[in-house]
């Protein structure tokens, strides 16, 4: 199966991608973790240096988060960031 669930936006005369698919399954890897640990939102967002809006928003799937952050994320959970990524992928079409 095919998803198309790209957005794509422009900033100047590079064209910017969205996987919101995979956002959002990233993040839901993250709150699962996040709970398995019986750690708040609050404290995760402490210990990875960032602000607990920014945790939800991640959780949600809202934002295309940075590689420094989701390492930040890793080592406040205890964890390798592979592990973050251990969730199926969806086969994404390039072609828009």
């Amino acid at each position: 199966m095919v998803i198309h669930c790209f957005k794509i936006f422009e900033f100047s005369q590079v064209k910017y991608k969205r996987d919101e698919i995979n956002m959002l399954l990233l993040g839901r890897k993250i709150r699962s973790l996040r709970k398995e640990q019986k750690i708040s939102q609050a404290q995760l967002a402490f210990e990875a240096g960032v602000t607990r809006n920014q945790i939800v928003s991640i959780e949600k799937g809202k934002v295309n988060t940075g590689i420094s952050t989701i390492f930040y994320i890793a080592k406040a959970l205890n964890i390798h960031p592979k592990e973050l990524f251990n969730f199926p992928l969806i086969k994404i079409d390039t072609k828009l």
